[in-house]
């Protein structure tokens, strides 16, 4: 999970360079991935969280 969230990190520099070059189509594309990404690792936190309260 750590490694996820270090690649979103990645991610969103991919985002603020690809803004900086005025690619915005390349930005909105690479933000929702990581949108879909984050949405993935929350359910994953999600489901540890209720697995632990049992």
């Amino acid at each position: 999970m750590k490694a996820d969230l270090a690649g979103l990190e990645t991610m969103l520099t991919e985002v603020e360079t690809a803004i900086d070059n005025e690619d915005y189509f390349g930005a909105e594309d690479k933000a929702l991935s990581i949108k879909d990404k984050a949405g993935a690792i929350s359910e994953q936190v999600n489901a540890a969280i209720a697995k632990v309260k049992r």
